[in-house]
């Protein structure tokens, strides 16, 4: 369509994260319909392919906003179709600095902390800089706001109070790229020197102890001997030395194994080649991809029933939705395998290619 498309994220890969997940999703979802397509975000020396402008941004925390801005206010933003704010960071540069021309073109994401860190508890700098009321006229005056999840959307108009914004609020779902993540199963047992008879747990993401790891270890302590488990954790995190401690301490680390990051459309091959993926996040999660990635490669996820995760998983069907911890442990004890047509209906409903295009054709 060849429109010219401006996305400004703070987030954005190689740093971990939802949000910068589902920026460099939107590169190439604009890249595929032929739009050219300018990223603005935090700088960190990416390498980088030449199909879209790069422009990274060196910044001081607190007014990373107004960095942004000076870098921003140099491209000529008349020549835009569309301006994505993929983020609260990205929404601080609209919020303070975009006229209302800029904001009659300017899509928001919702992500997951919007209602808590501009709502219910802004800090001490969002409340002087009166980021709350800012962001409310920046929504207003959008052309349009989509959230990642059904939960998302009902969260944000819950604890904003915004009511005035529901039609506003498009759930269009990221979706999951069936060409990354596919069934491509490796030998991890030779790959890492696994013991061949033990069946194999899987965690992804950034390894902070509100991500429910000590909740999974407790779980993990129970079941590894005696049933013969291995665990496989791949992240980064600040928990993560504290947590290696732990286990050390257990004398169980020859039964986790860490691998500190792995490309993204290599995940796959990890994701095929073990017997569950397990999340027990005690944050309110708006969706949560990694659920998602996992099934798309035919392994059953394991979340909490609650928040934006029960939109991930069919429960008893493509994984398991669970309530309390002694009902993971009796999962790992069953070890059930659970039907490899199931997965199907997961596979549909978060299609990348079709949520693409509704996308594009609400865009």
């Amino acid at each position: 369509m060849n429109r010219n498309i401006l996305i400004i994220s703070h987030e954005y890969p190689p740093l971990v994260g939802g949000a910068g997940v589902i920026a460099k999703d939107l590169v190439r979802k604009f890249l595929n319909n032929d739009d050219e397509v300018t990223l603005v975000t935090n700088y960190i020396g990416r390498d980088y392919k030449s199909e879209y402008k790069l422009i990274e941004v060196k910044t001081i925390p607190k007014i990373r906003f107004y960095n942004f801005w000076n870098k921003i206010n140099k491209l000529p933003l008349e020549t835009y179709d569309k301006i994505i704010l993929n983020d609260i960071g990205a929404c601080m540069v609209g919020s303070y600095y975009f006229n209302d021309i800029l904001l009659k073109k300017t899509i928001v994401f919702l992500h997951g902390n919007e209602p808590e860190a501009i709502c219910i508890n802004p800090s001490r700098w969002f409340r002087i800089i009166d980021f709350k009321n800012k962001y409310n006229k920046l929504l207003n005056k959008c052309n349009c706001i989509i959230s990642v999840s059904n939960y998302m959307k009902n969260k944000f108009l819950k604890y904003s109070k915004w009511t005035n914004l529901d039609n506003k609020i498009k759930v269009i779902y990221n979706g999951i790229d069936d060409k990354i993540f596919y069934y491509d199963p490796i030998n991890l047992y030779n790959e890492l020197n696994i013991e061949n008879k033990s069946k194999l747990l899987l965690s992804v993401g950034r390894i902070v102890e509100n991500k429910g790891y000590l909740d999974k270890y407790n779980i993990f302590k129970t079941i590894a001997k005696d049933f013969k488990y291995h665990w496989i954790i791949i992240g980064e995190g600040n928990f993560k030395t504290k947590f290696k401690q732990i286990i050390k301490k257990d004398g169980l680390e020859k039964y986790v194994h860490f691998i500190d990051r792995v490309d993204r459309d290599k995940l796959r091959k990890y994701y095929s080649s073990v017997d569950y993926f397990w999340l027990l996040s005690n944050y309110e999660e708006s969706l949560g991809l990694v659920y998602l990635e996992a099934q798309f490669c035919g392994t059953p996820a394991i979340g909490r029933n609650r928040a934006g995760v029960k939109e991930t998983i069919i429960n008893n069907k493509t994984g398991y939705l669970i309530e309390n911890n002694s009902e993971v442990v009796e999962i790992f004890k069953k070890g059930e395998k659970l039907k490899s047509d199931n997965f199907r209906k997961i596979i549909n409903k978060y299609s990348f290619t079709e949520n693409t295009q509704i996308l594009m054709k609400f865009i």
